[in-house]
C-alpha cells in the first residue's frame, strides 16, 4: 500500500495487524518483492487490508486444498 510517497504493508501478529514501512523492490505485474521492512517467517496481510488501521483485531483464514480422487478405492 502506498500513501503519501510511503509503501507499507500489514503484518498479522497473533490476531492484532501491525503496519510496517517497507521498501519494494522488483516488480511484476502480479508481484512486488520487498527489499525492506519484513523479516522472513512473518505474514503479510494481503487481503482486505486497505481499511486496516494500526492494531486492529484480524482473523487469519486459512484454506484447505481439496482432495484429488484417483477413483480407486484401498479397502481389502
Amino acid at each position: 500500500i502506498a500513501r503519501y510517497g510511503t509503501e507499507y504493508v500489514f503484518i498479522e501478529k497473533e490476531g492484532i495487524a501491525s503496519r510496517r514501512v517497507v521498501e519494494s523492490g522488483k516488480r511484476t505485474d502480479m508481484l512486488t518483492a520487498l527489499a525492506s521492512g519484513v523479516s522472513d517467517g512473518e505474514r503479510i496481510i494481503v487481503s482486505g487490508n486497505l481499511y486496516l488501521r494500526d492494531g486492529d483485531r484480524v482473523f487469519v483464514a486459512t484454506s484447505t486444498p481439496p482432495s484429488h480422487s484417483t477413483g480407486t478405492s484401498s479397502k481389502q
